[in-house]
């Protein structure tokens, strides 16, 4: 498929950069990645931007613009800011003794919370 003007939406624009959302039904994200994907936006995008995309499979991604020349315009993924994985089983070991009560009360609500955290991130396919 090709690129639709119509989802391409701005959400944020400050100190001449901008943040936007993509949606495409039809595209996978290697299609929306592909050259020349984004060139009839290319007044409208500029270097440095960055687009939130949502591919056909309801993948999530945040790629940026990294040249435009006004006719053809190149985006990249960066891998700072890709999908992160969980906590690790290894991060939830027995709190160890030398703390008081206290602190591992605190630390053990602390973990609670990260935990419904991380379950609402996985929910929304940000956390995997």
């Amino acid at each position: 498929m090709t690129f639709s003007a119509s989802n391409l939406s701005m959400l944020v624009t400050a100190n001449a950069f901008q943040l936007w959302q993509y949606k495409s039904s039809a595209d996978a994200l290697a299609t929306i990645m592909g050259a020349n994907y984004f060139d009839n936006a290319a007044d409208e995008l500029r270097v440095g931007d960055l687009i939130v995309v949502r591919d056909s499979g309801n993948l999530t991604s945040l790629i940026r613009v990294v040249s435009n020349d006004g006719t053809t315009v190149v985006v990249a993924r960066d891998a700072a800011y890709e999908k992160q994985a969980a906590l690790t089983t290894a991060d939830a070991v027995t709190i160890d003794a030398t703390y008081d009560a206290s602190e591992q009360t605190t630390m053990i609500n602390m973990r609670t919370r990260i935990n419904e955290i991380e379950t609402a991130l996985k929910a929304v396919k940000i956390l995997t």
